[in-house]
């Protein structure tokens, strides 16, 4: 973030296709898309992006049971 980096995306497009960008950096997950300009696409693909961000979540969550009796 220091440098304003960006994610270089392909020029490609396609449109019965959905791009799906996952950059990791120090400050968190970016997520980047591109996808068919339809409101279908745009509900699949938000439906997409809430589900993994939950499925994140939750894999990042440590659970106090699995960090019992643990060095």
């Amino acid at each position: 973030n220091d440098w304003d980096a960006r994610t270089l995306r392909a020029p490609v497009r396609a449109d019965d296709e959905v791009y799906l960008w996952l950059v990791r950096d120090r400050d968190g997950l970016n997520v980047s898309t591109r996808y068919p300009e339809t409101v279908a696409a745009e509900r699949v693909v938000r439906d997409l992006i809430g589900g993994m961000s939950g499925l994140l979540e939750e894999i990042a969550r440590p659970e106090a049971t699995e960090l019992e009796g643990t060095a």
